[in-house]
């Protein structure tokens, strides 16, 4: 399919299509007419002419037959003398303009009478007695029963074309008249001249009477298979197309009824139809001359219409590349005026509409800066929307008021940070800016409001600050139905409208969505911390008395020993056994202070890959002594075991609340605490109650079951419900499973129970398996303690640990100062800082704090290594240890491998022997 690509071309062929389809839709009509129009009218003038020829034949012939009509009548009564009837012919063929001979001829076709015109009787004689028997025209002459026309031929007495009229006068004579045709001949020939036709005269026969060449009228051609003879023949006469000598004509037919000859007029088709290919030649002629004119008509009027329509292209091209200032002059045209108003009003909507969108693409990356800036504190996270908000509406300063719960008061107002300078440039302060009272107003009426004239202060005192405001924007912020801020912008350089508004609307209404995200998840994070430490302390006081428990027959140890080995003081060996039963004591002691810990220590260590099979043993001895020992606890601990991603202290909660769920659901009565921990493969999605808990995978499974009372149906879909319980009041907080379902979920984890009223319930705990590879690592120290030479101030404000461990460090080989007031040791070490190889100091002291002193300390010597030691802080970690410069921190108790190693480790392992 053609395409026209430019306009130019469109138009120009629109031209003349519209000029050349109407002509020729006009020359194809008008030809068609004209040639069915000039097709009739030579049917029409050529039968026209064929019954005229016949009229004037049949004219010419009637005076030759009434004449021989009345010879005959004189020669049949009687016959008269032969000179008589010679006289009685001369007399007619003289008178007669046509007749030129009249023979009288008997049966046997002899002349015996003849009729001359005085010119040519001089040779009569030579006629008389004539045997005419050989003519073709006298052949079946005996039959003759009316008057006959023969052919045309030359006449032998004059030597013109002539034709023969033959009457009978009775059954032994005939009449004959030779008819001179030349004028007839010339008549007909000059008439078929002028319409370059050709006249044929047919007989009955269809044998040529007349023809122009007269050789085929003597060949006696026959013409009867001729179209319009046979069409005659049946009386049917008009015009037919025939084909005469491979040549195409067109045959006018018209009868001569007196003599039954047939006239054809006929004429080549090329001829009939020459006008009509001189009127196409005319028609071709002025279709060119049109065309001509037509195209370069349209040429002109597609320069002139193309002219604005270029205009157009370029103002396009300049709006396309940003320049909405491109404006269309005014058009002669009022069509082409109302397309340059239209384009004008097109370009002023696609600069706001670009604006609207280049201000919302910034509204919401500003809301995404703001979105991921959550951690930022409250008031650093306003100023920051602020200064966007500043920027969004193309403002020069802003400002941004809290409100009170009750609307009426500005509890917090945030300027933006080119205020100052604001003020310096219009020569007023910050507090006569904000004595303005911005944003009242809007507090009251609890709408924005737009300001685009200069601003009117409140106090009239302060008219710089009026004249300084050009234009402000003031917008209310809802938190919900209730007003929580008032966000208000100043002096942008066009005015500000309900767009601007809009924007700044939303955009803050976003912020402080996102503000209160911040501060609900802020909230949710401390209620979960304060949840498990509530539980954690109810933990504790569970295991209470366990704990009193095995505490007491820790100091009985240390105490008993402590006693025997003063009453065996004369003999060592005993007192060697005595000291290492003490020595274990210690260390169970120890041990037992840091399971403690582990429970009620609020800051988490972080969560890493870890092996829970060992943390599991531990939790199991500390929960033996808590439990009751009329309840029999029975564990399988598996020896696979794969590491996963927890923390110690969840995993001892862990433990020891569902435990402890367990052995309460028993209600002091006999039975059975069951404690499984083995590594699973699920080949398949875990379901419980319908619904998918844990992907297929590898797991380590915790499984703790009791022989208590069950949980009824219709409570277990609430059993991890945040105190929930099925104890009755004052036996339980309930949140305990609560905490449980928080670490399984938080572990990625899945939890299911299996539970029947009377026959105990079931917990299963799947803990997903860590994909890292694990290596085991061992410290085996043999032979003896390591120690050194080195120079060590070691600072503690428990003189009786200053002491010991002093003495510890002595003995391996260090020289040790030793100090029980942190400040004394500062100002020691602040006179000779170079002394000391290594600082070990206490971190809860009075006067100076131990992370205090060590920065100090680094402060007078930054390469000085410190170790700092806690029996139970939460000043300080390890992470926050690292931070500030120190290179260790030790729990205490402290044993003497424990100091051995860690210094050994922190001066570089090149001890003495």
């Amino acid at each position: 399919m053609l395409k026209i690509k430019t306009f130019r071309s469109s138009l120009l062929l629109g031209f003349m299509l519209s000029t050349f389809l109407p002509l020729i839709l006009f020359g194809y009509f008008s030809y068609s007419y004209l040639n069915y129009k000039i097709e009739e009218f030579g049917k029409q003038s050529n039968e026209l002419l064929a019954e005229t020829v016949a009229t004037e034949i049949s004219s010419f012939l009637r005076n030759p037959l009434i004449v021989l009509e009345q010879v005959m009548i004189l020669l049949k009564p009687e016959r008269p003398a032969v000179t008589e009837i010679d006289d009685i012919l001369d007399e007619i063929v003289s008178e007669s303009d046509y007749l030129e001979t009249v023979y009288v001829i008997n049966a046997e076709k002899h002349v015996i009478n003849i009729g001359l015109d005085p010119e040519y009787r001089s040779v009569a004689d030579n006629y008389l007695d004539l045997d005419l028997s050989g003519l073709s025209m006298l052949k079946n002459i005996e039959f003759l029963q009316g008057p006959y026309w023969s052919n045309s031929f030359l006449s032998p007495v004059s030597g013109k074309n002539s034709i023969a009229l033959i009457y009978p006068i009775d059954q032994r004579r005939y009449l004959i008249g030779l008819i001179n045709i030349e004028h007839l001949h010339s008549s007909i020939l000059e008439r078929s001249g002028r319409r370059n036709t050709s006249t044929i005269i047919l007989d009955e026969n269809g044998t040529p009477v007349f023809h122009p060449q007269l050789q085929i009228v003597e060949e006696q051609q026959s013409f009867a298979n001729m179209i319009p003879f046979r069409e005659s023949q049946i009386g049917k006469f008009g015009t037919h197309e025939i084909e005469l000598n491979n040549v195409p004509y067109l045959g006018s037919t018209a009868n001569i009824a007196e003599t039954k000859w047939l006239v054809v007029i006929v004429q080549r088709l090329a001829d009939a139809e020459k006008p009509l290919q001189n009127m196409t030649g005319l028609f071709i002629f002025a279709a060119l001359f049109s065309a001509i004119v037509v195209i370069i008509l349209a040429f002109r009027q597609s320069q002139r219409l193309l002219k604005p329509l270029r205009l157009f292209q370029e103002n396009i091209q300049a709006v396309a590349e940003g320049d909405y200032q491109a404006s269309i002059s005014r058009q002669s045209h009022e069509e082409f005026e109302e397309v340059a108003t239209l384009f004008r009003y097109m370009a002023a909507a696609i600069e706001k509409r670009e604006q609207l969108l280049e201000i919302n693409e910034e509204r919401l990356i500003s809301l995404l800066d703001v979105h991921n800036l959550k951690e930022l504190e409250e008031n650093e996270l306003l100023e920051f929307a602020l200064e966007q908000a500043v920027n969004l509406t193309r403002s020069e300063i802003g400002y941004l008021h809290i409100v009170n719960d009750e609307e009426r008061n500005i509890v917090n107002t945030f300027w933006s940070k080119d205020v100052e300078t604001f003020c310096q440039r219009n020569g007023f302060s910050l507090e006569g800016l904000k004595h303005h009272g911005f944003g009242r107003d809007c507090i009251e009426k609890r709408r924005h409001l737009i300001e685009n004239t200069r601003y009117r202060a409140v106090h009239g005192t302060l008219n710089a600050v009026g004249e300084a405001v050009l234009r402000q924007l003031n917008v209310p912020i809802f938190d919900g139905k209730e007003m929580v801020a008032v966000i208000g912008v100043l002096n942008k350089e066009s005015a500000y409208d309900k767009t601007d508004a809009r924007q700044l609307s939303l955009y803050f209404n976003h912020t402080w969505d996102i503000l209160q995200q911040k501060r609900y998840e802020q909230d949710k994070s401390y209620l979960a911390e304060q949840l498990a430490h509530a539980q954690k302390l109810e933990a504790i006081g569970t295991l209470a008395g366990g704990i009193a428990h095995d505490f007491n027959n820790v100091l009985m140890v240390i105490i008993g020993n402590t006693e025997l080995a003063r009453d065996n003081i004369d003999k060592p060996e005993r007192i060697q056994q005595d000291l290492d039963q003490i020595f274990k004591g210690a260390l169970r002691a120890r041990d037992l202070v840091n399971q403690i810990l582990a429970f009620s220590r609020n800051n988490a260590e972080g969560l890493k890959p870890l092996d829970i099979k060992p943390i599991v043993k531990e939790a199991l001895k500390l929960l033996r002594s808590s439990i009751p020992a009329n309840i029999v606890i029975t564990q399988d601990i598996g020896t696979e075991s794969y590491p996963v991603v927890s923390e110690p202290d969840k995993i001892n909660q862990l433990i020891m609340n569902l435990c402890t769920n367990a052995y309460q659901s028993m209600e002091g009565k006999d039975g059975t605490l069951s404690i499984n921990l083995h590594y699973v493969k699920l080949k398949h999605d875990l379901f419980n109650r319908g619904k998918k808990v844990a992907a297929a995978g590898e797991y380590m499974r915790l499984v703790v079951g009791d022989s208590g009372k069950g949980i009824p149906e219709q409570m277990m879909n609430r059993i991890f419900e945040p105190y929930f319980s099925t104890r009755e009041k004052g036996q339980g907080t309930g949140l305990g499973l609560a905490v449980v379902h928080g670490i399984v979920k938080g572990l990625k984890g899945a939890i299911t129970v299996d539970s029947r009223p009377g026959e105990g319930s079931t917990f299963f705990v799947y803990l997903p398996v860590a994909k890292i590879e694990t290596q085991n690592e061992e410290e085996v120290v043999t032979g003896r303690l390591p120690g050194g030479s080195e120079h060590i101030l070691y600072v503690d404000d428990d003189e009786a640990i200053a002491v010991v461990n002093s003495r510890i460090l002595e003995s391996l080989g260090y020289t040790v100062s030793t100090f029980s007031s942190s400040i004394s040791a500062l100002a020691h070490f602040s006179k000779q800082p170079e002394k000391y190889d290594l600082i070990i100091s206490d971190i809860t002291m009075p006067e100076i704090t131990g992370d205090v002193l060590a920065r100090k300390m680094l402060e007078k010597r930054d390469d000085i290594p410190i170790i700092l030691c806690t029996g139970y802080s939460e000043r300080i970690d390890e992470l926050k240890a690292e931070e500030m410069g120190v290179r260790e921190l030790m729990m205490k108790p402290l044993t003497k491998l424990d100091l051995a190693l860690t210094v050994r480790k922190i001066l570089g392992f090149d001890w003495k022997n």
